[in-house]
């Protein structure tokens, strides 16, 4: 015979929270009071942690190319790479991008921002790098 769970659970939503029942098929629906709500919101700081700010490096630089790469950060599913000023965004999931048709003779700076999908984590601090192209 399968062992059932003793514990119920509260969850939050919809202005309500919800009393989960393992052992049954249904869950006990109460109106969210000011209470409850500063409950839900102490656990959530209590979980979220922010990620580490990538050590980003730029190399390989031609007059239109540059390779970036960056130390994986711990928790991160997907990094938003930035360049600037050309403003180009790229969201990869790899510690590394090949930027292409860059200008000659002009100086870059690529942020890199660590970002998970938990909704209680903060997206890291943008790591950074600045190089200058070189002429044609």
């Amino acid at each position: 015979m399968a062992k059932r769970a003793k514990k119920s659970f509260v969850v939050e939503g919809g202005g309500q929270y919800f009393t989960i029942h393992p052992n049954r098929v249904f869950a006990d629906a109460h109106p969210l009071t000011s209470t409850h709500a500063a409950m839900f919101e102490s656990i959530a700081e209590e979980t979220a942690t922010a990620l580490g700010t990538p050590n980003v490096t730029a190399s390989d630089i031609t007059d239109t190319t540059a390779h970036v790469e960056w130390d994986a950060v711990a928790g991160a599913t997907l990094y938003t790479v930035t360049t600037s000023p050309a403003t180009e965004t790229y969201n990869v999931t790899d510690t590394e991008v090949d930027l292409e048709e860059l200008t000659a003779e002009t100086s870059y700076t690529v942020s890199v921002v660590a970002k998970n999908e938990n909704p209680f984590n903060t997206a890291s601090a943008a790591g950074t790098d600045t190089f200058d192209t070189l002429a044609e």
